[in-house]
C-alpha cells in the first residue's frame, strides 16, 4: 500500500518470553502464565474434548444421512418406474456432485417404500444413539489449569489472539495496539473511506436489481438467480494477520466476506475467471507444478536466479484496470453466455460495494480488492497476467523463464547484470501503482516452499521454511480421529520427498521433520510407519498429478467425539442387510463412508474477525412502550437474568425490546419458578401472541401444557416474567436454534427441572 512512513506497529515487548515458547509470540505488554502458554502452545487448530455430545446436532446429522440414502433410492425408483428425470437440480447436485449454482434444497423425501432400507436406517440410528449413551469419555485432553486458562483468555478484553500471517505461530497482542494498526491502515484515504452509516441494505438492493435485470434478459436462469440473490446480508468484517516475519510486525488486511451481499456473485465471477487463470503461460498452480516446470529447464552457466514480489498487490489494483483485464479475457470466449457485460457488471458490484466494519465503524474499500472475497486471487491473477504480458512484450531482453504464483515471481535471467537492472527498472515503470521488490543470486534462491541451488549448470531443489515457521503440526492429543495423526507424518514425508531432489537433502529434511514431529508429541512408531510408507513411492510419481477418483459413497458426516470412534463399525455391521438385496446392492455398490467434521477448536473459541466489545458493556431488554403492546406487561426491564436451577447470573449483551426479531427468550413461571427457553424469528411481541393463542386452544406444546397443569391457570402466564436473553439480527434459522439449545442446556430448563421438553 505504497511507501508511506510507518507509525507504531505490533512491537515485541517480552523477548525472553518469546524465546521460552517460540510457538507463542507474545507481542502484548502482559506476560502469559504457565497455563496460558501451555494452552496456546498446543496450537489454534487444537480441539479440546467436548464435555458431551450435542445430541440435537447428532440427530440432525443422522437425519441428513437418512435423507441422502432416501434421495438416491427415490430417484432410482422414479427412473425405473416412469423414466421421468424431471427432478430438483439441487437434489441431483447432492447425489451426483455436479457443480452448479443451485441453492441447496431442503426437500425431505418420505420414508422409502423399500422396507429393508428403512430398517437399516432405523437400526443405524438407534445403534449409534445407544453407543453414544454408553461410551462416555472419561479423560480430558486439557488439564484443569488449561481449561481455566481457555475461559480466562476468552473473557479478557485487553488482548487479541491471531494466527501469524505465515508460519503457524500463535500471536498475542494488546488490543489497543491491534486497533491502532488497523486504524492506521484504514485512515489511508487512497484505499478506504469511512462511512457515517451501514450501506449493506442499499448495496443488497442494488445487487438484487442488477440480478433481476439479467434474469429478465434471459442471461440467468431461475435456479442461478435464486442462488446468487443475497439472503440475510451483513457487512464484511475487517481484521489483521500479524506479519511476524517482517520488521515491526505490520498486519495483513483481510475482509471476511461471509454473508456479505456480494458473496455469491463473487463466487460466480471466480468460476468464470479460473479457467483463464489456469491457461496463463506464467501460472503456477502449486509447488508440484513449479517443480515439474523447473525440471524441463536447462540452466546455462552464469544464469542469475531472481525472485520478485509485488508490494501489496490486492489493494493496489485500480478498479478500471482490473475490470479491463477481465473484460479482455472474457471477450475471447467462444461461448458468450453469460454475456461479458453481465460478468463485468457483477465484477464491478463486487469491487465497488465492498463495505465492512471495524470496531463499530463502517468503511468502504475504494481501491483494489479485498483479500477475503472469493474472486480476489483469480482477479489478481488475471490483472497480473495482462501486466506481465505487456512487460515481457516491451522488454528488449527476455528472461529464460518467468513463473508466477499470484504476486510472487520466479525468474531465470541469462543476459548479464546491467541488462537485469534495466529489466527490473522497466518492470517498476510498467504500471504506476504496481511496484516490485526483488532478490538476486547466482547460486541459491527460495520460491514458495522450495530452495533452488545452481552449481556448474546443475539445478537441485530443497525444502524451504521461513525462519518464523513454528512447524506446529496438529497435536496428537487433539480431539481428532486417529487416522488424522497417522496421515500427518506420511503426508509431510511425501512433501519432503517431492521437493528434495537429492538423497542427501531428503535424508536431512526427514531428520528435521522427525525432530519437529517428536516435539509435537508424535511417537516413533507412528513416525516410522509414515516415513516407511512414503519411502516406497518413486519421486517421479510424486511430480505427477493423480486423477481424482469420484467417490459415490453416501457420506455420514458427524462432529467428532471420542465416543463416536466405533461408528464406522456400526454402519458396516448393519449394511450387510443392504448387500443381501440385489436391487439395493446395485444402487449402493459400496457402503457409506463415515466422515467427521472437527469439534470446536481453540481458534474457534479465541479468534474472531470482529473486535469484541468490552464485557463491561452491558445491554438490556426493556418494554417497547407502545400503549397497545400486551408484551410490555411481561417483558422485564433488565440487564441480567438467572438460572433458577443453578442460581447462576448472566449479563444481557444485546439491546432489545418487544418488537425485536431474531431472539432467544426466557420465561419465568409466576407460580412455581420453572423456566422455559424459546426462540423467534418474528418480532418478539408476535411470538408472545402465538403463545397466548396456544394457551387458548390448549395445544400440547410445552408452555401450554405447563399452564394448564395442576396449580396453574391461563392467567398465570400473563403474570410470568419474560426476558430476551440473546439476539443477533443476522442469525439464520439453524444458528438461532443452536443458540436456543445452548441456553436450554446452560440454564438447565429441560423437564423436569424446567418446562422445555427437548434441547
Amino acid at each position: 500500500m505504497g511507501r508511506k512512513t510507518r507509525t507504531r506497529r505490533f512491537r515485541r515487548k517480552r523477548k525472553a518470553e518469546n524465546r521460552k515458547s517460540n510457538v507463542v509470540v507474545n507481542l502484548s505488554s502482559k506476560p502469559l502464565n504457565s497455563a496460558e502458554s501451555s494452552l496456546l502452545s498446543k496450537g489454534l487448530n487444537f480441539c479440546p474434548n467436548p464435555p458431551k455430545i450435542n445430541v440435537r446436532e447428532l440427530d440432525e446429522d443422522l437425519d441428513q444421512f437418512a435423507r441422502r440414502l432416501r434421495i438416491k433410492e427415490y430417484f432410482h425408483s422414479k427412473k425405473e418406474t416412469s423414466g421421468d428425470l424431471s427432478t430438483d437440480e439441487s437434489d441431483i447436485k447432492e447425489v451426483t456432485d455436479i457443480p452448479r449454482f443451485v441453492k441447496k434444497s431442503n426437500w425431505i423425501p418420505k420414508p422409502s417404500k423399500n422396507t429393508r432400507l428403512e430398517s437399516v436406517i432405523n437400526l443405524i440410528k438407534s445403534d449409534i444413539k445407544h453407543n453414544v449413551d454408553v461410551h462416555v469419555p472419561k479423560t480430558d485432553n486439557l488439564t484443569q489449569a488449561e481449561r481455566s486458562a481457555l475461559r480466562d483468555i476468552q473473557e479478557r478484553d485487553d488482548i487479541i489472539i491471531k494466527p501469524a500471517d505465515k508460519g503457524s505461530a500463535v500471536v498475542v497482542m494488546d488490543k489497543t495496539t491491534y486497533i491502532q494498526e488497523a486504524e492506521r491502515q484504514l485512515s489511508d484515504c487512497r484505499f478506504y473511506e469511512k462511512l457515517d452509516s451501514d450501506p449493506t441494505l442499499d448495496f443488497t438492493q442494488k445487487i438484487i436489481r442488477a440480478l433481476e435485470a439479467m434474469h429478465a434478459r434471459g442471461h440467468l436462469d431461475d435456479k442461478t438467480m435464486e442462488y446468487l440473490t443475497p439472503e440475510d446480508p451483513k457487512p464484511g468484517r475487517f481484521y489483521l494477520l500479524p506479519k511476524i516475519h517482517k520488521e515491526n510486525n505490520p498486519g495483513r488486511p483481510i475482509v471476511s466476506a461471509n454473508g456479505h451481499p456480494t458473496e455469491k456473485i463473487s463466487e460466480f465471477i471466480d468460476f468464470h475467471l479460473r479457467p483463464f487463470v489456469e491457461n496463463l503461460p506464467s501460472h503456477i498452480k502449486d509447488t508440484t507444478d513449479y517443480l515439474k516446470k523447473m525440471e524441463n529447464l536447462t540452466i546455462p552457466e552464469n544464469t542469475t536466479l531472481v525472485t520478485m514480489d509485488v508490494t501489496s498487490l490486492y489493494t493496489n489494483i485500480p478498479h478500471d484496470d482490473g475490470i479491463a483485464a477481465c473484460r479482455k479475457i472474457w471477450e475471447q470466449r467462444t461461448d458468450q453466455e453469460p454475456p461479458t457485460e453481465c460478468l463485468v457488471e457483477m465484477l464491478t458490484l463486487v469491487l465497488k460495494n465492498n463495505n465492512f466494519t471495524f470496531d463499530g465503524n463502517h468503511y468502504l474499500q475504494i481501491n483494489g480488492t479485498a483479500m477475503g472475497t472469493k474472486m480476489a486471487p483469480s482477479y489478481a491473477n488475471i490483472f497480473m497476467g495482462d501486466l506481465e504480458e505487456r512487460l515481457l512484450l516491451s522488454s528488449l531482453k527476455q528472461p529464460l523463464s518467468w513463473f508466477r504464483f499470484i504476486d510472487d515471481v520466479d525468474m531465470k535471467w541469462t543476459h548479464g547484470d546491467k541488462e537485469l537492472d534495466e529489466f527490473l527498472e522497466h518492470a517498476n515503470s510498467i504500471h504506476p501503482s504496481i511496484k516490485f521488490t526483488h532478490e538476486v543470486s547466482k547460486t541459491k534462491m527460495s520460491f514458495l516452499d522450495t530452495t533452488t541451488t545452481v552449481k556448474e549448470g546443475n539445478m537441485t531443489t530443497d525444502l524451504y521454511s521461513k525462519p518464523t515457521d513454528k512447524h506446529q503440526y496438529l497435536s496428537p492429543s487433539s480431539c481428532h480421529p486417529k487416522h488424522c495423526f497417522k496421515s500427518i507424518p506420511f503426508s509431510q514425508a511425501i512433501r519432503v520427498k517431492r521437493i528434495c531432489s537429492t538423497v542427501e537433502t531428503t535424508k536431512q529434511r526427514l531428520g528435521d521433520l522427525r525432530h519437529h514431529l517428536k516435539r509435537r508429541g508424535y511417537n516413533d512408531k507412528v513416525i516410522e510407519s509414515g516415513f516407511s510408507k512414503a519411502s516406497e513411492i518413486n519421486r517421479n510419481d510424486l511430480l505427477e498429478y493423480k486423477e481424482k477418483k469420484i467417490n459415490k459413497r453416501v457420506p455420514l458426516v458427524l462432529t467428532y467425539h471420542p465416543s463416536l470412534a466405533k461408528i464406522a463399525g456400526i454402519v458396516r455391521h448393519h449394511w450387510k442387510e443392504i448387500e443381501k438385496s440385489e436391487t439395493l446392492a446395485k444402487l449402493f455398490p459400496e457402503p457409506p463412508v463415515v466422515a467427521f467434521r472437527r469439534p470446536k477448536s481453540i481458534k474457534d473459541t479465541l479468534v474472531r474477525a470482529a473486535v469484541s466489545r468490552p464485557s463491561s458493556t452491558v445491554g438490556q431488554c426493556k418494554p417497547c412502550g407502545d400503549k397497545r403492546c400486551k408484551c410490555c406487561l411481561q417483558l422485564q426491564h433488565a440487564q441480567v437474568f438467572h438460572s433458577k436451577t443453578t442460581g447462576k447470573e448472566y449479563k444481557i449483551f444485546c439491546n432489545v425490546n418487544c418488537k425485536t426479531p431474531n431472539v432467544v427468550y426466557l420465561l419465568d413461571c409466576h407460580v412455581c419458578g420453572s423456566q422455559y427457553v424459546g426462540e423467534s424469528v418474528q418480532p418478539f411481541n408476535k411470538r408472545m401472541n402465538g403463545h397466548r393463542s396456544d394457551l387458548t386452544k390448549k395445544t400440547l406444546l410445552p408452555v401450554s401444557q405447563h399452564f394448564v397443569s395442576p396449580g396453574h391457570s391461563l392467567e398465570d402466564f400473563g403474570r410470568s416474567k419474560i426476558y430476551i436473553i440473546d439476539h443477533n439480527p443476522s442469525w439464520k434459522e439453524n444458528q438461532r436454534q443452536k443458540k436456543e439449545s445452548f441456553w436450554i442446556r446452560e440454564l438447565q430448563t429441560l423437564h423436569p427441572e424446567g418446562i422445555n421438553k427437548k434441547a
